[in-house]
């Protein structure tokens, strides 16, 4: 997030003071030598710890723990205020270095001591910021409901301490931090309500600094909802403040943040300007990571104006910094930055080794959209070079991030459906408290009834789109029931690695929910493996899967059977039993390849319905063992199924639903086809498992591209 919350915008504020405090810290230090016997020394101590809460927590613990140690467990009433500022400094050190869990018990301590002395506005100065250390651990709502809390215990004060400097401060702080919570349950316009409150409270004081910052977070929240008008015009209005006030710090990160606007909007130009009078700022205050982040910004705005050696330069230099600083995520960025500026360049090879360091170090930082960006660029090179390993594991790094992404994006979709629960269950409690009078409102108005008719389709329009978001939910946790089912009847993949010398499993289903599965058993004298497309895809081929697995098991456990086509046509028949009991013509039914292993002999058999089976020798021979063509429910004319033995002393044994020949893709739109397949999986022999499920996943991704996947998709592998 661009805004700043209580502790950042104290410290961002402090930083236009630094050359004076330099020289009065040492001043006070040289005192706090000579006082430290005395109780003059605990001010002293406590004044210094305060210039180093802006990036030394080791600094500012020495020297609240330093007053702690003299006040002991139990301080004197007329000390305890300096326990309590004591304790609250070492939250503050605590929360820096994520270290949230003991912040929160040093600010319940630093409470229980403000309360010890009757300091209310103490008291709700500490749980303001314990509030933001529960955000910073990422519990949003607890911090919300903290700071809602203290905002509405403030307002109860309000009229007895409205003049009050400190009071004005705390209550300020708290909006201010209010305004970042909603933002993040995606209630922006609360968000700018309260900043706007904050903002009031602000001018009360007359501190522009603070002035500016709360101006600035207008800006930063109407940038990130992609109002870039608004946020164009308090970006600006905070930087006309900040300019009054001479806080150099605070001016270059408005300058960043307009710059970044800039850039988003495509204004390369005025993205530029700003950029380069924020690095002027932060090259003459000394800043070196700051320097460095411009660099880098800087960068990409001269490679998306095609001044790639300029681009190259500034990534080199801020690559140096970050490397320096141990700054890993933006090393990474830096170098990734370099490889597009001299891929741009034709310097190909640096450019391929400089993308391949990027990606490493990012694989280690789990970054998700960095993952994704740099994964996919180089995905690309590793497969233009011919190294394939690397090109899927790089798919897979894109994968991954994507799923990440998804899986943050829907935390945030949860997060925002909980502060909403939230808000009903209170609306609740007041629809409750006046519900006699909201009865007796409505019937008022039910007696207009011009008002009634013309509200009337409105309101069955209404009801209907309840009606179907209530079907909805009961549809989609049915969905996820039928997810539990289905996974229930699916053996784990470790059950193939146990029994087989290796074994690959491609599992892609199409919906949450499957109509192919695969399945395994082993009786004392035999191992079963299959892979089964069931009628259908999503739910209504998941319910057949779970009929189809469940005679499968009854099969082999019940009736004993071992010859393949035997067990197919016992699981024919409960199938077909099963469906008839409806008393309605049912020719759902599932296509199967089906294996069975001596495990005396060695000796294997196969039968199929619908699917073949293919033998991949050592020698890279790829044989097609077809199965009969009927499926496993009724039909006419049904036929029995029969036994086939597979000569296959070494190699791999593959089985496979339908679904990847069917998929379309490639740069006509058409079918993948069984051939296609077929000439894949000799390719891959004499690769290990993983690795040919690896191969096979990518050829498979690469192919659809774009295109929707049509239906599930199941093979299996078996080495022998």
């Amino acid at each position: 997030m661009r805004w700043i919350g209580t502790i950042g915008l104290m410290m961002l504020c402090m930083t236009g003071m630094l050359a004076q405090e330099s020289t009065d810290m040492a001043e006070m230090k040289r005192q706090w030598v000579r006082q430290r016997k005395d109780t003059s020394g605990l001010r002293l101590a406590l004044e210094i710890a305060k210039g180093y809460k802006l990036n030394q927590p080791d600094s500012l613990t020495k020297y609240a723990q330093w007053v702690m140690t003299q006040l002991g467990d139990y301080p004197r009433q007329t000390y305890k205020h300096f326990a309590a500022e004591a304790c609250y400094d070492l939250s503050i050190a605590e929360d820096r270095r994520s270290n949230f869990d003991q912040a929160i018990v040093w600010l319940d301590k630093s409470r229980n001591f403000y309360d010890d002395i009757d300091d209310e506005l103490g008291v709700l100065y500490a749980q303001v910021f314990q509030a933001w250390v529960y955000y910073d651990k990422g519990e949003v709502i607890q911090a919300l409901e903290m700071a809602e809390e203290a905002k509405k215990e403030l307002e109860s004060m309000e009229d007895d301490l409205k003049d009050n400097k400190r009071f004005l401060k705390v209550y300020g702080n708290v909006l201010s931090d209010l305004s970042t919570y909603y933002v993040r349950v995606g209630k922006s316009d609360l968000a700018i309500v309260e900043s706007d409150k904050s903002l009031q409270i602000r001018k009360l004081l007359g501190d522009t600094d603070d002035v500016a910052e709360i101006t600035m977070n207008f800006g930063s929240i109407y940038h990130d909802i992609k109002n870039y008008d608004r946020a164009l015009t308090y970006y600006n209005e905070s930087l006309n403040l900040v300019q009054l006030g001479g806080n150099l710090k605070a001016k270059s990160v408005i300058l960043n943040n307009r710059g970044q606007l800039y850039f988003d909007v495509g204004n390369y130009n005025l993205a530029e300007d700003d950029f380069k009078q924020s690095l002027k700022i932060r090259i003459q205050i000394g800043d070196k990571k700051g320097r460095a982040i411009v660099e880098r910004k800087l960068g990409d705005v001269y490679l998306a104006k095609g001044k790639y050696k300029e681009a190259l330069n500034l990534f080199e230099k801020s690559s140096k910094v970050f490397n320096e600083i141990d700054n890993k995520i933006g090393l990474c960025l830096s170098v990734f930055g370099q490889s597009l500026a001299k891929e741009k360049l034709n310097l190909t090879n640096e450019s391929y080794i400089l993308g391949d360091s990027s990606l490493k170090i990012i694989r280690q930082l789990k970054v998700a959209k960095t993952l994704l960006k740099i994964a996919t660029f180089m995905q690309e090179k590793y497969k233009n070079r011919g190294e394939i390993e690397l090109a899927l594991k790089a798919a897979e790094d894109a994968q991954w991030a994507q799923n990440q992404i998804k899986e943050e994006e829907a935390e945030d979709l949860l997060l925002k459906q909980e502060y909403q629960a939230k808000e009903a269950s209170a609306n609740r409690n007041v629809y409750l408290a006046f519900g006699g009078a909201l009865v007796l409102l409505v019937i008022a108005l039910l007696l207009f009834r011009a008002y009634r008719l013309r509200r009337k389709a409105q309101r069955m329009a209404e009801q209907q789109k309840d009606l179907v978001e209530e079907r909805n939910k009961h549809m989609v946790d049915s969905i996820q029931y039928a997810q539990q089912l289905q996974s229930a009847i699916l053996p784990s993949p470790e059950l193939f690695a146990q029994h087989f010398n290796d074994h690959f499993l491609l599992y892609l289903p199409k919906d949450i929910v499957a109509g192919d599965f695969y399945w395994f058993f082993e009786s004392p004298t035999h191992r079963f493996w299959a892979v089964a497309d069931c009628t259908g895809h999503g739910v209504p081929g998941a319910m057949v899967s779970v009929v189809c697995s469940n005679a499968l098991n009854r099969v082999v456990k019940e009736y004993n059977l071992h010859r393949p086509g035997d067990v197919l046509n016992k699981v024919r028949e409960l199938v077909v039993a099963t469906f008839q009991e409806s008393q309605k013509e049912v020719k759902d039914g599932m296509d199967i390849a089906l294996c069975v292993m001596e495990k005396g002999t060695k000796r294997i058999q196969f039968a199929g319905a619908n699917r073949p089976c293919w033998v991949l020798n050592d020698s890279g021979e790829l044989l097609e063992i077809k199965g009969q063509k009927q499926h496993i429910g009724w039909q006419a004319n049904m036929q029995p199924f029969e036994s086939q033995d597979l000569d296959q002393s070494n190699g791999w044994i593959i089985l496979s639903s339908d679904g990847l020949a069917d998929q379309f893709g490639g740069p006509k739109g058409k079918k993948w086809m069984t051939s296609s397949f077929k000439q894949k999986m000799a390719e891959l022999h004499g690769q290990p498992g993983s690795l040919q499920k690896m191969n096979l996943e990518w050829t498979f991704q690469q192919w659809k591209g774009n295109q929707e996947q049509v239906d599930d998709i199941c093979v299996l592998g078996i080495k022998i």
